[in-house]
């Protein structure tokens, strides 16, 4: 996030980072708490199973919804306090 002079505010900045790796390593580790459980559902068309596949693909998408938000929140100088959810909100 850029301050009054346009510079960059490296505090707000390693803050941002250090939520979207928190939220991430958090659903990473939930999910492989889950996995024995989540591997006895098969998915119907891949035929893989659901642990297996929310441990790969849904990190992955995870991570890339977090970045697409710390992006646009960094981007955004008014967003302020609102963090992650003034990528979600749509501007008009």
């Amino acid at each position: 996030m850029l301050n009054a002079w346009g510079e960059i505010d490296w505090a707000s900045l390693k803050n941002r980072i250090g939520i979207v790796l928190a939220l991430w390593v958090s659903y990473f580790l939930v999910i492989h708490l889950l996995i024995t459980t989540l591997n006895r559902i098969v998915v119907p068309i891949v035929g893989i199973p659901l642990g297996a596949g929310l441990a790969v693909q849904g990190s992955l998408v995870l991570f890339m919804v977090l970045s697409y938000l710390l992006a646009t929140t960094q981007a955004d100088p008014r967003a302020g306090a609102a963090g992650f959810t003034a990528g979600l909100v749509r501007r008009r």
